[in-house]
């Protein structure tokens, strides 16, 4: 048996009091799951005919679904019949499946009336939305399908508001409409159709359609001008440029668009395209004609500062704190001149900026100016003054982001001072209340170093969901508060779909429990458990990561490996490790880029555009795939095998260029090689932890810090045999 299933079993082994008590009004025995969805239908039958209550709804829905499985649909047909006559509450997952059994047999108008019975009973819009996506395919099978039920003018409108939905069938629609050159219904059907898009699914109809958009004289120039700015927050700004351009050729463009919107539209693409001459002009005369406003003025020094002009970026900046001396953007302007002094090693005036932000200031650069004014007495020698600094700031901001960094460098301060004892009692502190965390992994590296006896991360090494279950409710009063009848039927309609491996439909119910019970530390973690049974990496992961921050600092020594293997867990780890082999990388560093990249969602896209569970850029998968003699389509980078065999050709590559230097390497993953190198270059004779502190982009420099804090908490569990991990 695999690994996987295993621990599956072990978490359903207690599966009678996991769904039950005061979770549901009646039992649910989870038994024979695991064997259902990995296709052992024997070994699901066999359990499910011993010990269990032969006559409940649940007991006939698992078996329904098994017969499905085995294509018995007349013995299927039964079981589900047999949930309907009762009028139980699970008729409407029933009667689906008595729609699905139907279709399969080509039966369309009795399916039809069976997904039409579903709309007689409250059910929330997103699953309305499901059932109506099912009649609408069904339609498709049988285009004269029909009824008068009143239902049916729901699903209507909800078919012209969600045309769009399927964004290839969408396209399809409007290169008819360019074919047969309708030009209106066209812009019409844009203008209403693209705010309802997601943005993938909008960006892809702006780069599909724009070559056929920008010469047609029946598009208005207003048309044309909103494409452009789409096409723009898209980052598709050559796009953008040509459909400006085209909307500025049209007779209406003076009147339907304001010069100032235009303008200002303009400067965006310039800059957009790397233009940065030009869009300093164009922002400029902006200022001039419309005013000053933070944004532009912003822009402008951004823009000289991208062309190297520092001077020019320095009188935009002043200008700014002249005309905006509040405003959000100056506290950045005040951080980043401050920081440039540090970086300099200007440490004095660069101590002298940061208090300056720290007196006049509040929010998170205010509270990041208490540290690295801390470091600059620090690398000053000055390590009494680092130390009341630090001191100061933690009783001050007591729940701080920084808190464990300003304990940190505290200790680092004593440790100067050759104060081991007070040095080991802070580092033993931070180990103890986040135990996982950068910085307390660095302290346990640095005692060790000093030749103190460190004990590894502690760690529960206990499986048992009822000793689990007893732990969270001993830390979180608030789990013995019971879920409503409502809710308990919410729970029990989530754990029936993701018992047929259906997550997403199942967050439709769960994902509303896990929002209202925040502090039932036990559902949450029963939630991600089922969650991962059910197939959803992504959605497993996002309630285990928030469990993890509800559980209180003071309870995360000595936690349970299981909330350990749902905070980090090993998914994919089967292709992780091929290709960690094959490219001679860590399979556990692998896995922590993956948790920081993508929280395991395969499909994933971030603003920049980067793609998949290892983050791809487009430019850098056909750079791969050039170099390894590979056809290469974007939409490749969705795919799970890929993504990792790309992401990991890609660290190892650039641990090859970095002579295996971790950190560089994540600093070039995130932010480029040739930051990384220009970090090294500048830094290369610092200490460790202040060439980390001295990383230039503070994304950059977080994201180090995450991935090296996952990496060395994946190690320490991979020691454990209780951990569902690499095998290694």
């Amino acid at each position: 048996m695999k690994k996987s299933l295993i621990v599956m079993v072990l978490f359903l082994a207690g599966a009678s009091e996991l769904l039950s008590g005061s979770y549901f009004p009646y039992p649910v025995n989870w038994s024979g799951v695991p064997f259902l969805q990995n296709g052992d239908y024997e070994e699901a039958l066999a359990q499910w005919t011993t010990g269990e209550v032969s006559d409940t709804s649940y007991h006939f829905f698992k078996l329904g679904l098994l017969h499905v499985r085995k294509g018995n649909y007349d013995e299927a047909a039964s079981k589900f019949n047999a949930i309907i006559e009762r009028e139980s509450e699970l008729a409407p997952l029933a009667f689906e499946q008595m729609a699905f059994l139907h279709t399969q047999q080509k039966m369309y108008s009795e399916a039809l009336g069976f997904f039409g019975k579903m709309f007689d009973y409250t059910l929330p819009d997103g699953f309305r939305d499901h059932i109506f996506q099912n009649v609408h395919d069904l339609i498709s099978l049988d285009t004269s399908l029909k009824t008068n039920d009143s239902w049916f003018d729901d699903y209507k409108r909800w078919e012209i508001k969600m045309l769009a939905v399927g964004i290839g069938e969408y396209l399809v629609h409007c290169d008819s409409l360019i074919g047969s050159e309708q030009w209106d219904s066209l812009a019409s059907s844009l203008t209403n159709t693209l705010p309802l898009l997601d943005s993938r699914g909008r960006c892809r109809a702006i780069s599909h359609l724009a070559a056929s958009l920008y010469e047609p004289e029946a598009l208005t120039g207003e048309f044309l001008f909103s494409m452009a700015k789409w096409a723009h927050e898209c980052r598709h700004n050559v796009i953008a440029d040509q459909l400006l351009s085209s909307a500025r050729s049209r007779e209406d463009f003076s009147t339907a668009v304001r010069a100032r919107d235009a303008l200002l539209l303009d400067a965006d693409i310039a800059f957009g395209r790397g233009q940065f001459d030009r869009a300093a002009r164009l922002y400029q005369n902006y200022d001039r004609r419309f005013g000053n406003e933070s944004r532009v003025v912003m822009q402008i020094a951004r823009a000289y500062r991208r062309k190297g002009d520092r001077a020019s970026a320095d009188r935009w900046y002043d200008a700014h704190l002249r005309v905006f001396p509040s405003h959000a953007s100056s506290q950045e302007i005040r951080w980043l001149r401050a920081w440039d002094h540090e970086i300099a090693g200007n440490y004095r005036q660069a101590a002298t900026k940061y208090r300056q932000i720290m007196a006049r200031s509040t929010g998170r650069r205010a509270q990041e100016s208490h540290l690295r004014h801390a470091l600059c007495h620090y690398r000053l020698g000055e390590y009494d003054s680092a130390v009341k600094h630090l001191g100061d700031f933690m009783k001050k901001y007591p729940r701080s982001t920084f808190l464990w960094a300003a304990m940190f460098w505290q200790g680092k301060s004593y440790l100067a001072q050759d104060r081991n004892d007070d040095a080991f009692r802070l580092f033993r502190n931070l180990s103890r209340l986040d135990p996982a965390d950068y910085y307390a992994h660095r302290a346990r590296q640095i005692m060790k170093e000093q030749g103190e006896e460190v004990s590894e991360m502690k760690i529960w090494a206990t499986s048992e969901n009822p000793e689990v279950h007893a732990w969270l409710d001993s830390i979180s009063p608030s789990s013995k508060k019971p879920l409503t009848r409502a809710d308990s039927l919410n729970l029990r309609f989530g754990a029936i779909l993701a018992l047929q491996g259906r997550p997403e439909l199942a967050d439709i119910f769960l994902g509303y429990l896990e929002r209202s019970y925040h502090g039932n530390l036990r559902l949450q973690f029963d939630l991600a458990n089922i969650y991962s049974m059910a197939g959803s990496e992504a959605l497993a992961f996002s309630v285990a990561r928030r469990l993890a921050w509800r559980i209180p600092v003071e309870h995360r020594e000595n936690m349970p490996v299981s909330i350990y293997t749902l905070m980090y867990p090993t998914f994919y780890s089967e292709v992780i490790t091929e290709y960690a082999r094959k490219f001679e990388v860590d399979p556990l560093l692998v896995s922590s880029v993956m948790r920081q990249e993508s929280i395991f969602d395969k499909l994933i896209v971030s603003p920049a555009g980067a793609i998949g569970l290892m983050q791809i850029m487009p430019a850098t998968g056909r750079m791969i795939a050039s170099e390894r003699n590979e056809v290469f389509e974007v939409d490749s980078l969705y795919s799970p095998v890929l993504n990792i065999r790309f992401g990991t050709y890609y660290i190892n590559k650039r641990l090859n260029q970095f002579e295996n230097n971790k950190v560089l390497m994540l600093a070039s993953y995130n932010a480029g090689p040739h930051n990384a190198q220009r970090w090294y270059n500048r830094n290369k004779d610092s200490e460790f932890d202040l060439f980390v502190e001295d990383i230039g982009f503070t994304e950059t420099r977080n994201y180090i810090k995450k991935v090296l804090g996952n990496y060395w908490t994946y190690q320490q569990l991979s020691n454990l045999p209780e951990y569902s991990g690499f095998g290694l």
